[in-house]
């Protein structure tokens, strides 16, 4: 049994424990500032924007200009990543000099009223330079007449053929199957007709929509 002076520690001992905690939790209590009511929050926030509604402007100035940054950055990305699929013939016609030093790519359906206006242009432009390749991505979204006439360029091939038809069905005013049979190049040597490949037609133009997808290209021109 503890005497009479191990008690008298035990409770200056216990009564130090008891302060020292007290005086913790004081101190924790004090570093805590004290909870503001959501209410208050929001009033205070609500006066803050009334006097000064420009801060809403810059914030949403400042999100646009990440929203774009960041949108370039993919869209680079995306480009650096289909250069080889803008470059290749799959679900292309091919203009002007195949193997020219520079080279254009558009995105056409035959019965989009843009696509046959910039025809014009990129036709000037292949008379102006001999240089020029033109690799022009068939992506019909106009209907079943859209589809038809790409099917059909893209079974044609390349060569002076495919770029005859290529100006015909962009002059076309109407792309019905009467129009399409008138449009089709008289057969090369050795062939009975063009005929539309069912199979390697519809699957090229799946590569060119995949593709049209991934540069974030909803449709042409």
């Amino acid at each position: 049994m503890p005497h009479a002076g191990h008690r008298h520690w035990l409770r200056l001992l216990a009564a130090g424990t008891l302060a020292l905690a007290t005086v913790g939790a004081l101190a924790q209590s004090a570093a805590r500032p004290p909870a503001v009511p959501a209410q208050a929050l929001e009033q205070a926030l609500k006066s803050l924007l009334k006097s000064q509604p420009e801060l809403v402007r810059q914030a949403l100035d400042d999100l646009q200009r990440r929203e774009a940054a960041d949108q370039q950055r993919q869209a680079r990305r995306a480009l650096a990543e289909s250069v080889q699929a803008l470059m290749s013939n799959t679900g292309t016609t091919v203009l002007g000099n195949p193997q020219g030093d520079v080279t254009l790519v558009e995105f056409i359906d035959y019965r989009c009223g843009y696509c046959k206006q910039v025809s014009a242009s990129v036709a000037g432009l292949l008379r102006t330079d001999p240089g020029l390749r033109v690799l022009v991505k068939h992506l019909p979204i106009l209907g079943q007449e859209s589809i038809d006439a790409a099917q059909l360029a893209i079974s044609v091939g390349q060569g002076p053929a495919a770029q005859a038809l290529h100006d015909a069905l962009m002059a076309a005013p109407g792309l019905d199957a009467e129009t399409l049979r008138a449009l089709t190049p008289a057969p090369a040597s050795g062939q009975i007709a063009w005929v539309t490949d069912k199979v390697a037609a519809p699957r090229a133009l799946g590569a060119v929509r995949l593709l049209a997808d991934r540069l974030g290209i909803p449709g042409p021109p």
